[in-house]
């Protein structure tokens, strides 16, 4: 009778330690909500979150399109505080919840003695927030794969990514210049640091 007890209880203790240990294992998904301001069109949402869907190890999710944050535009350059949208976008960030924003008005930032120079995005390093523009990506039949190619920038900047030298990296440094037709994948290091991080498929 007690060797039979005994049994029983290394069955059940044992069953325990299993489930914690597959549990531990398991790595909890990122959420990444797409939030487009002002009017955007709905084809480059879709296209964007299904893109994203494919390469991210995150939940995309769109969200209702909503007006530009107070104090974020810029009169004299008839533009938009890409700083002051993604300050706005991470007070309502959390652990593995993510705020990309999407805009088709041109957006700006502070850089050395400019101070207000033209983006295509700009994103937290590292940060739970980013903003991208379509206004910069020229040709519309080309839009919805540079937004990608933005977006991806960002967000791998928000893991914690610096800019890349490997040429064709999506991390690369456009330097104010169109490069993202020469952009086409993350290379070896950046791609391992995002695995790593869990957020890359």
């Amino acid at each position: 009778m007690r060797f039979s007890l005994f049994i029983l209880l290394f069955i059940i203790t044992g069953c325990k330690q299993t489930d914690k240990s597959a549990f531990a294992n398991k790595k909890q998904e990122a959420v990444i909500f797409i939030q487009p301001f002002e009017k955007f069109d709905e084809k480059l949402l879709d296209d964007l979150q299904q893109r994203l869907s494919q390469s991210l190890n995150a939940d995309i999710k769109i969200l209702p399109n909503k007006d530009f944050p107070q104090g974020s535009y810029y009169l004299p350059g008839n533009r938009y505080w890409a700083d002051s949208i993604i300050h706005y976008l991470q007070k309502q960030s959390g652990e593995k919840k993510y705020y990309l924003g999407v805009t088709a008005k041109d957006i700006s930032t502070k850089k050395n003695k400019i101070v207000n120079w033209g983006v295509m995005g700009l994103g937290y390093h590292p940060g739970n927030a980013c903003v991208i523009s379509t206004f910069r990506l020229g040709e519309k039949n080309n839009v919805s794969e540079r937004l990608y190619k933005v977006a991806v920038h960002e967000l791998g900047h928000n893991a914690g990514l610096p800019h890349c030298k490997e040429n064709g990296c999506y991390m690369m440094d456009a330097e104010g210049k169109m490069k993202l037709d020469d952009e086409q994948f993350f290379c070896t290091k950046c791609r391992q640091f995002l695995i790593n991080k869990s957020f890359l498929k």
